[in-house]
């Protein structure tokens, strides 16, 4: 389909008979999509190419282009459950996402396949652009050795507290050091680990790409565990006890959501 997002919602308020135009019914849309032989003509460029599915069911499929309607969706910033299930729908286009609301978001998706969503910074300079946040959860976005960096001792206490503490959908942060440059990610204010390398620079990629003015960010937020996990090392960094170098195991975490980039500095 090409057709202008805000052309397309006014179609598909009139295929639903949407009395409010700000709001979409997904079960009255599903229904006028199943059950008529009249569909506008604009919806279509050629043969009839439109799927409609909720995100659970298209879990596991892949589309060219999608639009996901948010209308009878309430996220909530603190919703672990929330960030997976729009993980899933960011994932599932090759090359174009767009939320249908009257307020339209923009995403697109980076060289390494990583979806990012784009912002304004002023609503009235629509070239004013910046990377709003980026998606987690890639295969090495985490540095393994930081789960056992540091003295013996307050690497066993990191263990240990990992191991406690730390449950599935618990919701991190990740705040860049000023001595290292590197993403600390936090869990209750206590430090537990570090983005990889390969993340950081893939954060710089999506902020030049998208604003070449803004700096890196200095915190992302809206983290959420999505496992807890034994980690094998194969290499090591001069930080690691070489306690944990001989038996190369330790305790960790994998991440997900889409993480909000966020700056302190007033632009």
């Amino acid at each position: 389909m090409n057709l202008n997002p805000e052309v397309l919602w006014d179609l598909l308020c009139k295929l639903t008979e949407s009395q409010e135009k700000a709001v979409i019914s997904v079960t009255l849309l599903t229904t006028a999509l199943t059950i008529t032989n009249n569909i506008p003509s604009e919806f279509y460029d050629k043969a009839p190419m439109l799927t409609v599915s909720t995100i659970h069911k298209a879990k596991g499929s892949e589309f060219d282009r999608v639009i996901m309607i948010e209308s009878d969706i309430k996220p909530t910033s603190d919703s672990a459950e929330e960030a997976r299930v729009r993980y899933v729908a960011l994932t599932r286009p090759k090359t174009q996402f767009i939320t249908m609301k009257k307020n339209t978001k923009y995403f697109r998706r980076a060289m390494s396949g990583r979806v990012l969503e784009t912002g304004l910074h002023n609503i009235y300079k629509t070239n004013n652009k910046y990377c709003k946040c980026i998606t987690v959860g890639l295969t090495g976005d985490i540095d393994n050795n930081s789960f056992v960096s540091g003295d013996f001792e307050s690497v066993l206490d990191l263990q240990e507290y990992i191991i406690h503490n730390i449950k599935l959908y618990d919701k991190l942060s990740a705040k860049r050091s000023a001595t290292t440059g590197l993403y600390e990610i936090y869990h209750k204010g206590y430090c537990i680990g570090a983005l990889s390398q390969k993340m950081i620079d893939e954060i710089d990629m999506c902020v030049n790409s998208t604003d070449y003015k803004y700096n890196m960010p200095d915190r992302l937020e809206n983290l959420y565990v999505s496992a807890v996990t034994t980690e094998v090392l194969k290499q090591f960094n001069a930080s690691v006890p070489i306690e944990y170098q001989k038996s190369g195991i330790c305790f960790g975490i994998q991440i997900t959501g889409l993480a909000r980039l966020v700056f302190e500095k007033k632009w």
